[in-house]
């Protein structure tokens, strides 16, 4: 189904492939290289790509029935590709060119396909619809949505707890004490940035002073949701101008993170504020426009939703999701809202060649803000902030709501990246990024709540392993050790009466803060910590308040900061050991209660579920550590949700030496062999290489398929 006579492809090209479903396009036009990544997403991931345009159009409710109304209302509200008409109108004419031959190879693929994929039977999908160059820009606007907001909102469900004003005082002492990856270790007025001085998921790079081989080092692995196929797919290209490898977002004909003949990239989410919520209730009713909107349902009566515009946006606060949070009308404003070029900005990165052109590429882009770290074949480290800054959405971040008639909060253009602060061949030879602050601002730029054990553990690592190697770089991102966690633990041991359940403390006394999947003592720490939080804690602070803290990642800096100022009493913290001893099995390891699913988004389906679950591992790792996997705060049998789930290292020393592995694998076809035949590798630390010579690319991908022009 793969098609190879016919296309319009304008000179020598083939698609090469390896036994992973890994595909390499080499061809003489440069224009080729997005034609055939059309061609090979869309055999790939083309269910995943009309998915994903679905949601950002808020079109689930075709898709799965009534049960996706309240989704797509929120989706509607939020308007997420808003821009996109008028973002494709000034595309710049080399992204335009890019973008329609990407276009024309998803639909030359589509024509050739002769059946289905299960999951597109299943939810009613037509594969032979036109892809446009204003759904790859539609797909490319949902990853740019601002995560801040479900801290936001978070915090606003619980403004109504009695002790809300000292969890938010908390709250904010975190985001205070977070760990910056450059730049003084005080905050610094926003409007001061421009005079910063430029010193200097996960993602980290290495000088060659601190590398064994003696060129750059670079090291990322994006930090997503839990399901098959793998969000990333992995592609190659190489022309008579130049050779990239890296992953790719099906649907979006750029690579977002990899390697090239002179450069490698990596990055984190910011978790920037790039938006606000306005109080609107003194707007007048003649402010407000209010369109009607059809959800068409599949297999129900298609329902109408009203959205209501604002001056300051979208109201959002009357919302079905959003209801119980008994909210004032607020309108939200996002910068997403407004053009912007993300697309443009992460070609001519991917096509840089040094540190000048790498930095001037990000300045069309706006959303989500990233931290994007950089390395070079001649040995330099970097660091750019990937977003457009703007003063009143990290004013309102910090307020929560905004007073549209305070002058904190006019939304006014704001800092592109080649205004803000930037990290370059720092002294101390390596930069680290694990959401964490790039910079310390006054109000922060970032969201913040980071407990700093990421960004900590990758920097202890780094120096005490210097020099750095590949195998060193690999180690790190599959570390799992919890300081904090550890921390807590001993401060609970410590807390504990004499002779009090001697069993259950020594395995908690016993433990080195890893969560290994063969760990005894990180399952019960953990119930030792889940039974805190569902006792004293509930009764002191409520449930909601209690919850809120089980999900945060600071949570086990606050056990640690409450025995220590004794605001957990003696008698409580007895209590509680009790408690725990007596629930806790002896046997069970992490791994037997923290399980890594794989699995399709339709097992979640009710009825259907259980066939679209393909597999579970034990799972290394928790929420905070460097191998990410996170899942509810309990101690009991549960699957994690959100974490690592794709790796990446690269030497820059050696072209060939770039490693890429997926947590599933590259195809997106329900009953390949390549939907799941990385996650075996991603267990045991072995990844697949992607290099960039010739030579090795014909011996490592020797399946070829070589494409003939409509011309034959």
């Amino acid at each position: 189904m793969l098609p190879t006579d016919g296309l319009d492809v304008r000179g020598t090209a083939e698609i090469r492939w390896n036994d992973r479903a890994v595909p390499y396009l080499v061809v003489e036009d440069e224009l080729d290289v997005p034609y055939l990544m059309g061609v090979v997403h869309g055999h790939l991931r083309r269910t995943q790509m009309e998915i994903l345009v679905r949601v950002a159009r808020g079109e689930l409710s075709e898709l799965g029935g009534p049960f996706a109304r309240d989704v797509d209302e929120l989706l509607r509200t939020l308007d997420i590709d808003r821009a996109v008409p008028e973002i494709e109108r000034a595309l710049p004419p080399e992204t335009r060119a890019w973008c329609e031959r990407y276009a024309a190879g998803v639909n030359a693929q589509a024509a050739a396909q002769s059946r289905r994929p299960k999951d597109a039977r299943v939810l009613g999908i037509d594969l032979r619809r036109t892809w446009t160059v204003a759904d790859t820009l539609t797909v490319s606007r949902l990853a740019s949505v601002d995560i801040s907001l479900g801290r936001t909102f978070g915090l606003l469900g619980l403004r109504d707890q009695e002790g809300f004003a000292e969890h938010l005082a908390r709250v904010r002492a975190d985001g205070a004490r977070g760990v910056p990856t450059f730049g003084p270790g005080q905050a610094t007025p926003l409007s001061s940035l421009e005079q910063l001085s430029k010193s200097g998921s996960n993602c980290f790079v290495v000088a060659p002073q601190r590398s064994a081989s003696g060129g750059a080092l670079i090291a990322s692995d994006p930090h997503l949701g839990f399901f098959l196929p793998n969000f990333w797919c992995l592609v190659g290209y190489a022309t008579p101008e130049r050779t990239v490898v890296g992953m790719t977002l099906p649907g979006v004909p750029v690579v977002a993170l990899g390697r090239s003949d002179r450069i490698a990239w990596g990055g984190t989410n910011m978790a920037a504020f790039s938006s606000a919520l306005y109080d609107v209730s003194a707007l007048d009713e003649s402010d407000l426009d209010v369109r009607r909107e059809t959800l068409r349902t599949r297999l129900w009566p298609d329902r109408t939703i009203e959205v209501t515009e604002t001056p300051y946006g979208p109201l959002v606060s009357k919302l079905a999701l959003l209801e119980q949070l008994d909210l004032p009308p607020l309108a939200l404003r996002w910068r997403g809202h407004e053009p912007s070029d993300e697309i443009t900005a992460f070609l001519r990165a991917s096509h840089a060649s040094d540190w000048d052109e790498f930095r001037a590429a990000w300045e069309p882009y706006a959303v989500a803000g990233q931290n994007i770290l950089y390395a070079d074949v001649d040995g330099h480290i970097g660091q750019v902030l990937a977003l457009e800054q703007i003063d009143a959405a990290a004013e309102a971040g910090a307020a929560l709501i905004a007073a549209p008639e305070d002058e904190r909060f006019l939304w006014r253009p704001g800092r592109r990246s080649t205004d803000l602060p930037a990290a370059f061949d720092p002294r101390s030879g390596y930069l680290v990024s694990a959401n964490n602050h790039p910079v310390l601002t006054e109000p922060p730029i970032t969201a913040g709540g980071n407990s700093n054990d990421r960004v900590r553990r990758m920097s202890e690592r780094i120096e005490a392993e210097s020099p750095v190697s590949l195998d060193d770089l690999q180690a790190i991102q599959r570390d799992v050790y919890l300081a904090s966690g550890l921390a807590a633990a001993r401060a609970l041991v410590a807390a504990a009466p004499d002779d009090a359940s001697p069993d259950f403390v020594a395995l908690v006394a016993d433990w080195d803060g890893r969560y290994d999947r063969a760990s005894r003592g990180a399952p019960a720490y953990r119930r030792w910590a889940y039974e805190l939080l569902e006792g004293p804690y509930v009764d002191r602070l409520g449930a909601e308040l209690s919850a809120a803290w089980k999900g945060a990642v600071t949570v086990h800096d606050r056990i640690s900061a409450d025995i220590e100022s004794g605001w957990l009493t003696p008698d409580e913290l007895a209590t509680t050991l009790e408690r725990a001893a007596a629930r806790h099995d002896q046997q069970p390891t992490w791994g037997d209660v923290h399980r890594l699913p794989q699995q399709h988004p339709l097992a979640v389906a009710p009825l259907i579920g259980r066939g679209w679950r393909f597999d579970e591992l034990p799972g290394d790792g928790t929420l905070g550590t460097v191998r990410k996997t996170a899942g509810p705060f309990t101690p009991d049998r549960h699957r994690g949700f959100f974490g690592a789930q794709a790796r990446h290292v690269s030497d820059l020393s050696d072209p060939d030496a770039n490693w890429f592995v997926l947590l599933g694998g590259q195809d997106g076809w329900p009953g390949s062999e390549n939907l799941i035949d990385q996650a075996r590798l991603w267990e045991a630390g072995v990844s697949i290489r992607m290099p960039l010579r010739r030579a090795s690319i014909e011996a490592e991908y020797p399946r070829v398929l070589l494409l003939g022009s409509r011309d034959g």
